[in-house]
């Protein structure tokens, strides 16, 4: 989760891009009472993601309906990455590094009791999906700052 916290989006990958922005406007269309698959749709299938689009919104449904605590999405023409955006993106990465406990445990502190299980269903299918179209997010490249300045 460190990995995304602060960072701009732009130094996201394709997937890391593809998720925050499916993710705002996912947010943004219920804030504007639109249907999310509807408002997101062509951009999944623009993307080859259109059969994750249902788990996707299951997953949204859940944390946006069961979750112990409001997530906090930036808007969508937000630069930074917000902390919850970071913990989605990180949890994505989890399941392709086959670290599904963990996971599985982040799910159970992120929901009401007897949604943690269909919120892990829902997450590993859309992970299964990156995967298939190489969208997994990756950490991206964090600048490094000199600890010293050069000598002339």
């Amino acid at each position: 989760m460190y990995d995304f916290i602060d960072q701009r989006v732009t130094t996201l990958d394709r997937g890391g891009q593809f998720l925050v922005w499916s993710l705002r406007n996912w947010v943004l269309a219920i804030q504007n009472r639109q249907c999310p698959p509807n408002a997101i749709g062509p951009a999944f299938a623009k993307w080859g993601m259109i059969g994750a689009l249902p788990h996707f919104h299951m997953a949204m449904m859940i944390l946006s309906k069961e979750g112990l605590n409001t997530l906090q999405f930036s808007p969508v023409g937000c630069l930074q990455i917000s902390d919850d955006e970071a913990m989605m993106l990180s949890l994505f990465r989890s399941l392709r590094d086959d670290m599904p406990d963990q996971v599985r445990a982040m799910t159970e502190l992120l929901v009401a009791e007897g949604f943690a299980a269909p919120l892990f269903a829902a997450l590993t299918a859309v992970s299964m999906r990156l995967a298939e179209s190489n969208l997994i997010p990756e950490a991206p490249q964090r600048s490094r700052l000199p600890t010293s300045t050069p000598e002339k």
